[in-house]
């Protein structure tokens, strides 16, 4: 089989776009003068709700509500 490329021995998970992530972030920050839910701001940069709590808790700025 020369030529073929090896198969990867682990699977991964493809991850969200920086930039998306910290614009959702950015977003996540503002809320109180934006008015947007979680849901709402995850919805409209593509980014997992579960990410900008796990992101938001990794840089302390998860707010308790």
């Amino acid at each position: 089989m020369k030529g073929q490329k090896a198969k990867e021995t682990h699977m991964e998970r493809k991850g969200k776009d920086k930039k998306n992530v910290k614009k959702a972030l950015k977003l996540y920050q503002e809320r109180e003068s934006n008015a947007l839910s979680v849901n709402e701001i995850a919805k409209m940069k593509g980014v997992p709700c579960s990410t900008i709590y796990a992101k938001a808790k990794e840089t302390n700025i998860l707010k308790k509500s």
